[in-house]
């Protein structure tokens, strides 16, 4: 298992036969997991992660032409915002065990 924002990107564009996971969460709930993880209100928290997406972004399309969120390099995009971290695993473990 590799885990990073690019690993997916990586392994698609080298033909890797191998799952690409990526975890997705809606806006709502990743900035209040943001400002739970951090101590943040839920508004400074929504405002940096949009400057975080934004300037993400326009790293990942300078350096490597792609645009991290973009789900096309990915076997499975698994919808974790109603999902707590014991629920994604077992989704992730799941997964894993299906895939040949």
């Amino acid at each position: 298992i590799v885990e990073s924002r690019l690993a997916g990107w990586w392994a698609h564009q080298l033909n890797l036969p191998c799952l690409r996971l990526w975890l997705d969460v809606n806006d709502e709930e990743r900035a209040r997991r943001v400002a739970h993880r951090e101590g943040l209100t839920l508004e400074a928290a929504s405002e940096a992660n949009a400057r975080r997406s934004e300037v993400d972004g326009a790293r990942f399309r300078a350096l490597y032409d792609l645009v991290p969120e973009d789900p096309e390099p990915y076997t499975h995009v698994v919808d974790a915002s109603t999902l707590n971290a014991s629920q994604i695993l077992e989704h992730v473990v799941e997964l894993l065990e299906a895939s040949p």
